[in-house]
Formats: structure tokens, sequence, C-alpha cells
């Protein structure tokens, strides 16, 4: 080694494993786990992790009557497909997991239980209660509502800008009275919110107003897809 040549060894820790909770009524998950799998550089042990993809995912999927407070030990985000069944609704083990930090996402279905998502709000665990379900063909802004919010980083928002979101077709969407600390995240054209988020313990909660399918609109499964779901399972890991 010549006398002006000097070499550093610079030890990067891997970011820990995101643990998410799926929590269904069908098959109608299918495309949020195939997103998943495409964001864990897991699927991808030959090539380079690309930019805003997580390092570790570890999916659990639970039926709606079979969710526990047990599932909720060691998980990070708790991903709801729909409002669950009044009977299977157990706030209390929600309110824990949020107290302790974790993320709850609530993805709408054109046929809702309104009362769950009341019982839901009374509790504060939901971003957006809604009230009306408006059978149009509608489409998202092409931008969010603010830059860093509680919930989007910019850096992943920003991604989601470049999918001409203007340009992808949902066919209703609820008419919502968004809860006191709530942000809109994102638009609908002509006001509505698609994204909500609100604090909730040391946490936070998350409306999706689109269905966690095809079964809504063409988003599932167009190529936004895969950058949307980064968005909404939270920050993108800085080196």
């Amino acid at each position: 080694v010549e006398d002006d040549t000097y070499r550093i060894a610079v030890y990067l820790s891997r970011a820990a494993q995101t643990n998410v909770v799926l929590v269904h009524r069908g098959e109608e998950t299918f495309l949020f786990e195939t997103a998943l799998q495409a964001l864990s550089s897991q699927e991808r042990p030959d090539r380079m992790t690309s930019a805003g993809a997580l390092d570790r995912v570890y999916l659990t999927k639970v039926p709606q009557g079979r969710l526990t407070a047990r599932e909720f030990d060691g998980a990070d985000i708790a991903v709801f497909s729909s409002f669950p069944a009044g009977s299977t609704v157990r706030t209390g083990d929600l309110k824990a997991f949020a107290q302790k930090g974790g993320k709850l996402i609530f993805f709408a279905a054109g046929a809702q239980d309104l009362e769950s998502a009341n019982l839901l709000s009374r509790e504060g665990l939901l971003a957006a209660q809604p009230q009306r379900w408006v059978q149009a063909i509608t489409y998202p802004e092409p931008r969010p509502c603010t830059e860093g919010s509680l919930a989007l980083d910019e850096r992943s928002a920003r991604s989601l800008s470049n999918y001409r979101l203007d340009q992808i077709a949902l066919k209703g969407y609820w008419l919502c009275r968004p809860a006191a600390q709530a942000q809109c995240l994102w638009r609908l054209a002509g006001g509505e919110g698609l994204l909500y988020a609100v604090p909730c313990g040391h946490g936070q909660s998350i409306f999706v107003n689109t269905s966690i399918d095809d079964s809504l609109g063409l988003l599932a499964k167009s190529s936004a897809w895969l950058a949307f779901c980064r968005c909404l399972l939270g920050q993108t890991d800085q080196a």
C-alpha cells in the first residue's frame, strides 16, 4: 500500500425484520401478498436490494374469526382486508398493539360492516369512518396532499407520484367522516380522501378508501400497486 493510500471498513447494520399480520376473510389478499414478496429482498437473493425495498418481511395470515392477542406479539403492522365483523372486533388487543407503536391498516370494500367501523371509530382506532357508499368511477389525485406526512415519507410518495394515479380508475368510494386528529394523505378527484391516517397510541392507524384486491378498481392490478403498498408500510429504510 502506498503511503498516501488509506482504507477504512464501514459496517452498516441490517434493518430489523418487519413483521406483518394480514387479517383476511377469504382469498382476496393474493395481490397484496405478491406485492410484499416483491418488496422483500429475501425474494431476490441474487440481486441488490432496490431503492425503497424492505430488507426482510415476515408475513402471518390469520382468518378474521381466529385473530387473538397472540398474533400481535412481535408484530409491527396489522393489515385488515376489510373491517372485521362486529363479533370478531377485539378493540382491547388493537389498542394494546397501537399503544406499543404498531401500525393498523384498514382497507375498504363495497359491502362493509359499518357497525364495526363505528366501534373502531369510537375507540379511536379508525382514521376515517365510512358514512355512505358512492357507486361512481373516480380517480386518485396524481400527488399526495402533504409532504412529510405522519405516515408517508417524501421518498415513497414521490415514487408513487410517478405512476400517473390520475389514470387509474376506481369503481366507487366511501364518503367518510375523518377522525378529529386525522390527516388526509391522498385525495380522490373531487376531494374525497383515498388515504387517511391518525395517531393511535405510540403508533398509527391508516384507512384506505378502496379494496385490497381488484374488486373496487384497477389500482391493485396496476403498475402503481407495488409503490402504493410501499407507502402504506411506512418509512423507507435509510443507510
